[in-house]
């Protein structure tokens, strides 16, 4: 996402049990099927489309995000809730593991 839209994002690798401590649902959400991988089952939808194929590149859909959410300022808006939250995880961690 980072070179799509021209910036560069400051990733924080931070553990899903450890995010799982300040919001359950996330973190069960991240020690279920994203636990090691983040790489989807899509055995469901082949079993019922056999042709199916993933045809678009990661960096192709994300083109596509950053073009749908340029379109209508109204989709722009940045979720408070869920900011305050990551920011409150990362400090936590960075506070119980100093670089």
């Amino acid at each position: 996402m980072g070179s799509v839209s021209g910036t560069v994002p400051n990733i924080i690798h931070i553990p899903s049990d450890f995010i799982a401590t300040y919001d359950k649902q996330w973190g069960d959400e991240l020690l279920g099927d994203k636990a090691h991988t983040v790489i989807f089952d899509n055995s469901k939808i082949k079993s019922i489309v056999p042709g199916f194929t993933a045809s678009i590149p990661f960096s192709k859909g994300a083109e596509e995000i950053i073009k749908w959410y340029d379109a209508d300022p109204s989709r722009q808006k940045i979720d408070e809730g869920f900011n305050n939250l990551t920011v409150k995880i990362i400090n936590a961690y960075e506070s119980a593991f100093p670089k």
